[in-house]
């Protein structure tokens, strides 16, 4: 599954999406590779999901 803020906004979706709404997708299926991946302008980070639990595994200066 991949949201696009940017895009959802251009084509006039401009609701709010939170974790908690993929979270139960991401419980009934363990054994893909879940992340979540947010691109700030000073910050960015990565999440993974592991054993039930969302890990930061990357973190950056983000895009300004």
């Amino acid at each position: 599954i991949i949201f696009d803020e940017m895009a959802a906004a251009k084509s006039g979706d401009e609701e709010i999406h939170y974790l908690s709404e993929f979270e139960p997708l991401a419980a009934a299926n363990p054994n893909h590779d879940w992340r979540l991946v947010l691109f700030g302008p000073l910050r960015g980070q990565e999440y993974q999901r592991q054993d039930g639990q969302w890990i930061l595994v990357e973190s950056n200066r983000g895009f300004a």
